[in-house]
């Protein structure tokens, strides 16, 4: 990949768009930003100096969720917290990015232990989770279990992932091949539990975000936030989703009685049963999914040392925490 290539030619566009993004023409640049979540989507940050622009673009099987999150941006805006929409791009300003979205820029930081944010977006999550108008705008889906909701969540993307892994395999040398048998074994295991709860056999009809991680919760200064990332939302979801990735960090921890007091408040009893096993999830996506950004790391020079030595970190001190709460169970 080319970033400072990519950059220019993001850059050019914005320039010959400047009065339908608001920026002058004089000068605008174009900044890649790097995605903690993955490649599956390039974003990057322009400006005149004075204003600043949120350009998110998508590879094509991806652009359906974009398109999605345009038609439904007023309601999430004025619902649910979202950024402010300016325009879609309609070109492939990078190789295999046909389509993309421009946002105003939030100034803000990844939400970081304010527990007056992190409770209003509970709030917002649940009224998303049963949200009618929502439901009117989405795209309707036949009807799935909460079983069939987690498997495409996590256990489709967990054999994808190793996939990837085994077939490039030589690139991770501190991945043996004791390890690798272990990551399918305990993918196969957590798919069979979850097949055979009770808990997971409701039909699955939540409005769901699908990727409540912590940096995609920008906070200012001020206390005042904004939900980036609509690109997965569902009407077809588990709300234990949401719950579990969003309060991902107080899990196992002193706090963690309150936040499951408030979620048993907000969604009832039986939803902490399924948050037992995203949680599980969340954990061992952060073991296996990380390998896979590592290789395709690979491919981008500019960052690859740095995604690399993040990812291997990552990979590392999950695993450790992984076995010594499951210890393969």
């Amino acid at each position: 990949m080319k970033l400072a290539l990519f950059e220019r030619k993001v850059a050019e566009w914005a320039h010959n768009h400047a009065e339908e993004l608001g920026l002058l023409r004089k000068v605008v640049t174009a900044e890649y930003i790097w995605n903690p979540g993955g490649f599956v989507n390039q974003s990057y940050k322009i400006t005149d100096g004075k204003r600043w622009r949120h350009i998110k673009l998508a590879r094509k099987e991806n652009v359906p969720a974009l398109k999605q999150w345009m038609q439904v941006n007023s309601l999430l805006m004025s619902d649910f917290k979202a950024p402010t929409l300016i325009c879609e791009i309609k070109e492939e300003l990078v190789p295999g990015y046909p389509y993309g979205l421009v946002f105003e820029y939030f100034e803000g930081k990844p939400l970081s232990g304010n527990d007056q944010v992190t409770e209003s977006v509970l709030h917002k999550l649940q009224q998303l989770h049963s949200s009618s108008k929502m439901k009117e705008h989405l795209t309707r889906m036949e009807p799935i279990t909460y079983a069939d909701a987690f498997t495409k969540e996590y256990i489709t993307r967990f054999q994808a992932d190793l996939s990837i892994i085994e077939s490039e395999k030589d690139l991770l040398s501190f991945v043996d091949e004791e390890t690798l048998h272990f990551f399918h074994q305990e993918v196969d295991d957590l798919q069979e539990r979850v097949c055979e709860d009770e808990a997971f056999r409701g039909l699955a009809s939540d409005v769901v975000h699908n990727d409540m991680n912590w940096h995609n919760v920008l906070v200012d200064d001020a206390g005042g936030y904004r939900i980036i990332d609509w690109d997965d939302l569902t009407s077809s979801g588990d709300a234990a989703m949401d719950y579990s990735v969003f309060l991902w960090p107080f899990y196992q921890t002193a706090g963690w009685d309150f936040w499951r007091e408030k979620v048993e408040g907000l969604a009832g009893e039986e939803i902490l049963d399924r948050m037992h096993y995203y949680f599980k999830a969340k954990l061992l996506d952060e073991v296996i999914d990380v390998l896979a950004d590592y290789i395709e790391a690979e491919e981008l020079p500019e960052i690859k040392n740095f995604t690399q030595e993040k990812a291997m970190m990552t990979h590392l001190e999950a695993l450790t925490k992984y076995k010594a709460l499951y210890n393969g169970k």
